[in-house]
């Protein structure tokens, strides 16, 4: 019979790298740290938000986005199980609000560690600093490529791109145009005229809120 907590469990699980660290400074962490269960589409971070928590996602899905000054909504990043959100820790690191806002897209458990705890286990425990500078710079090294691509790659191959990412567990795809407009940072008339186009060329099929790929190979051909 297994004897460890669920919270132990998802430690374990998701973050083995700490839990078996054999560090006593993490152990204190992860007793300290608290499990948040949030439903899907909530807003978990507003604008503005000030940074008290460093923030592990443990089950679920949720995405980063910010609002221009036109009201375009633009995603950032998504977080899956296993990450952590790199516009928190740089919160955290430099004590400033939060300049976006966190969405869940599907029903989540997330790990908050306090910032006073978060910074103590800094300055003293090795795996933990290296674990968290790691993390932090892989993922803003993602945000910046993802930057650039949605500077220099046209609408059609990033709208294509997100379409096949989306559709590698089925080609049955369940999203808005205003969705998939805010994932390449465009408005949404842009997105279904693309959208409409591909549909012309019998790439896709479109119906209320789904996309069906039709023709994978051939839409891998124009990313």
């Amino acid at each position: 019979m297994n004897s460890l907590s669920n919270q132990q469990q998802i430690w374990q699980q998701q973050f083995p790298s700490l839990y078996n660290s054999g560090d006593i400074h993490l152990d204190k962490l992860i007793a300290s740290s608290t499990l948040i269960n949030v439903t899907a589409k909530q807003r978990i971070i507003m604008l503005g938000s000030q940074c008290s928590d460093y923030l592990l996602v443990a089950e679920g899905r949720m995405r980063v986005q910010f609002l221009t000054k036109s009201g375009r909504e633009v995603v950032l990043y998504h977080l899956n199980s296993g990450d952590d959100c790199v516009l928190t820790t740089s919160c955290l690191f430099a004590d400033e609000e939060f300049p976006a806002e966190a969405i869940t897209e599907t029903d989540m458990t997330v790990i908050a560690i306090s910032a006073n705890v978060f910074h103590e286990t800094l300055q003293v425990s090795d795996t933990f600093r290296r674990f968290v500078f790691s993390t932090f710079g892989r993922r803003l090294t993602h945000v910046i490529s993802r930057m650039e691509s949605l500077c220099t790659t046209s609408i059609e191959h990033q709208l294509v791109s997100v379409l096949l990412t989306l559709g590698k567990k089925s080609p049955h795809i369940v999203i808005t145009h205003q969705q998939l407009a805010s994932e390449i940072g465009t408005v949404r008339e842009v997105v279904s005229r693309q959208l409409k186009k591909l549909e012309n060329n019998t790439l896709i099929e479109l119906g209320r809120g789904k996309i069906e790929l039709l023709d994978i190979e051939a839409l891998g051909a124009l990313r």
